[in-house]
């Protein structure tokens, strides 16, 4: 499996489930160039230039060949994964073709920072349920295939929790739920 995410300045690209690399903290900066439909890549830049030369452009995967287009509509999820006995994390899953590609969206602890942030990954294959972490995933709801992207924008709206853990229940969950709202408020989700 190969899972490529992105937020703001940061790309990790994970295969296998144990091998990660964040390129936005590693000497050699990456960058991701991406088009509207999710065509996503690296581009790499050897380190003694003061500003980016870009030498390669590596394209690892184009997100439509992946997607499902012929379908009216992808299902929304709910998801929680546990990634200790005591710390669930929830997010919202888009499935978006048959194989399990979809993209997520969730708030995570922002390393560095005293509060969470949103991000947005990208599964190219076999889905969150391929994770050892998966606990399940409930529908929410159908977006529509033109309206995907709109989903982002509406989590771009809600403020990310300032605080990972209150107690020892972690906060993402309050921001799915409000989340989840926000989209049958804006008229993005249906059913």
């Amino acid at each position: 499996m190969l899972l490529c995410s992105y937020s703001t300045f940061n790309v990790r690209i994970i295969g296998n489930a144990s091998i990660s690399q964040n390129f936005s903290k590693t000497p050699p900066l990456a960058q991701v160039n991406q088009s509207l439909r999710f065509a996503l890549g690296v581009l790499l830049w050897p380190e003694h230039h003061a500003k980016p030369h870009i030498q390669e452009h590596i394209t690892l995967f184009h997100f439509d060949a992946m997607a499902d287009s012929s379908q009216a509509h992808y299902t929304v999820y709910r998801i929680e994964c546990q990634f200790s006995k005591s710390s669930r994390h929830s997010a919202i899953y888009v499935a978006m073709g048959p194989n399990g590609a979809g993209q997520l969206l969730h708030v995570r602890c922002a390393v560095g920072r005293p509060n969470m942030m949103f991000e947005k990954q990208y599964f190219v294959s076999n889905g969150p349920e391929s994770l050892a972490t998966f606990v399940y995933k409930i529908p929410v709801g159908n977006v529509r295939v033109e309206d995907v992207e709109k989903l982002t924008d509406v989590c771009y709206t809600i403020p990310p929790p300032p605080t990972q853990y209150i107690g020892e229940v972690c906060q993402c969950g309050a921001w799915v739920n409000e989340a989840c709202v926000a989209f049958r408020v804006a008229g993005l989700l249906t059913g």
